[in-house]
């Protein structure tokens, strides 16, 4: 096993070399985001990520980042769980799916995780694939977001408080979203 630099954790992590579809993959340990792949791709932006957080100058930062680096070619904001789960089902309804969901772990009314089950009920009642979700949260991953991880599938984590400033985490965002469009999704 061996360390590398993980955006989404935000420092050295430890790695592991798995074999998917026919890649040889490495990925972090603790988030499983993929650090490198033996196919990396050119990418083209995302459409369009429904990001929910309560926090509108974390928000904002990161909106600018992903409009400013074109890494997304639109951005529907919410403000808490629930606001996003209506515009999530919203989306599926008029046949407009989102391609990337940003959760905070920590908001109110309802939480990123527990919206974040909701949505593979939802896209199962849909019968759509799961839409990559990244979470934000200011604790590191521990056993029960790596739970959550798990049973979402397509998932990230990504750690806030690895970095000092805002500037430095929009940054990171953009490293993990240039991962997952060039070196593939975290494991299923």
């Amino acid at each position: 096993m061996s360390q590398m630099y993980c955006p989404a954790c935000g420092g050295q992590s430890d790695t592991q070399a798995v074999q998917r579809d026919g890649q040889q993959l490495t990925e972090c340990t603790t988030c499983g985001l993929v650090l490198d792949s033996s196919a990396a791709k050119e990418y083209e932006a995302i459409g369009e990520i429904l990001f929910a957080d309560d926090s509108d100058l974390l928000r904002v930062a990161i909106e600018d980042v992903l409009s400013e680096k074109e890494l997304a070619k639109s951005i529907l904001a919410a403000h808490n769980g629930q606001e996003f789960l209506v515009h999530f089902t919203q989306r599926l309804k008029e046949g407009n799916p989102v391609d990337v969901i940003m959760l905070d772990v920590q908001m109110p009314v309802m939480n990123g995780f527990n919206a974040a089950v909701a949505v593979r009920a939802i896209e199962k009642a849909f019968g759509k694939a799961p839409t990559p979700l990244i979470f934000f949260s200011s604790q590191p991953c521990d056993d029960t977001a790596k739970k959550v991880l798990k049973f979402c599938g397509r998932a990230i984590y990504v750690n806030k408080v690895a970095s000092p400033n805002l500037a430095e985490l929009a940054g990171r965002v953009e490293q993990v979203l240039v991962n997952l469009l060039t070196k593939g999704s975290a494991s299923s």
